[in-house]
């Protein structure tokens, strides 16, 4: 991903595969706003596994 890429597409991207790559270091004012973005909905989960969909992560790791 970009440094223009915006945060719902991270987002998908995080909870779809996991974890993302940043091809070059977002500016702070970038990092600011996708903290202030994506806090709301991380903080909608509920710790431990009952927001894994353990079909998507056997995709993922290819079984």
């Amino acid at each position: 991903m970009g440094t223009d890429t915006p945060t719902d597409e991270i987002l998908r991207l995080l909870t779809r595969d996991g974890g993302v790559i940043v091809r070059t270091l977002p500016t702070n004012e970038r990092m600011n706003r996708f903290t202030a973005e994506s806090e709301p909905p991380m903080q909608a989960l509920r710790p431990g596994s009952a927001q894994v969909d353990y079909a998507d992560l056997g995709d993922c790791l290819g079984l």
